[in-house]
């Protein structure tokens, strides 16, 4: 993949450009707010849809108001004047984004690419976690540390067998 080095404005023309063309707009993220499923450094891949389709869980990459771009979760679909508005949140931030409209919304991200691994993350297993996780947003500010936690302690258990492993070689 090119590398083109982008910001502001220049990166919001051209996102908007690609994506109205029904094309697959890839980027590498920058940033925490989605970790764990979204890494910094993880390449994005982005889709046009139809702000009809989004659903609960669905990661949308969307521009604020004041022209900055996020690919934030979809917690919550709701109705205002006779048009779809979302409520999005980063997965490791405490507070949900301001109401995004529907202009606003320039795509869904289908997969993510970290390492030679690619990720969907609109079907399967990731599916069923990104709904998860949608419903239990409002509670991460308690859970993410906790999880963060589990999975150090998973880390060192399994850097302590392979100690031992090694040791007994």
């Amino acid at each position: 993949m090119p590398n083109l080095s982008l910001g502001g404005t220049d990166f919001v023309i051209l996102a908007a450009d690609i994506l109205s063309k029904g094309d697959t707009l890839r980027f590498r993220a920058h940033g925490g707010s989605m970790y764990p499923f979204i890494k910094d450094s993880d390449v994005i891949e982005v889709k046009p849809l139809e702000v009809s389709a989004i659903r609960l869980g669905d990661v949308i990459f969307y521009h604020s108001t004041g022209g900055r771009l996020f690919a934030h979760r979809v917690i919550k679909v709701g109705m205002q004047h006779s048009q779809v508005t979302l409520v999005t949140k980063g997965d490791s931030v405490s507070s949900a984004d301001p109401l995004v409209r529907s202009e606003q919304v320039l795509g869904q991200v289908v997969a993510i690419k970290r390492g030679e691994r690619r990720i969907r993350l609109d079907r399967g297993v990731y599916r069923f976690l990104n709904v998860l996780w949608a419903r239990f947003s409002p509670y991460s500010p308690w859970f993410y540390p906790v999880l963060r936690k589990a999975k150090r302690g998973v880390h060192k258990i399994a850097d302590i067998g392979r100690d031992s492993a090694k040791a007994r070689q």
